[in-house]
């Protein structure tokens, strides 16, 4: 499915987060959701040719990035910003 489609689909489901390479960056941005970069390619962030996909480590990797990204953007919303969870 190319970004085009999954816009389409999106834009009426209110998605939390998107999960895609760099050229999803213009969707998550409409949408005004974050997004979570894996796969190829990841040609705006420093380093992402070393980010881990396969095995225990890569799936580690990859559940961390979605929380972390779903407790960052509960902080960003929150009117009092930080606190403990």
């Amino acid at each position: 499915m190319d970004f085009a489609s999954l816009g389409e689909a999106a834009r009426g489901l209110a998605p939390d987060f998107l999960i895609g390479g760099s050229k999803g960056y213009h969707l998550a941005r409409e949408l005004d959701i974050p997004l979570i970069r894996v796969g190829f390619p990841i040609h705006d962030r420093i380093g992402g040719q070393r980010i881990l996909h396969l095995g225990y480590r890569g799936a580690q990797q990859l559940f961390d990035a979605v929380t972390n990204t779903l407790l960052a953007r509960a902080q960003e919303r929150s009117p009092v910003g930080y606190s403990y969870l």
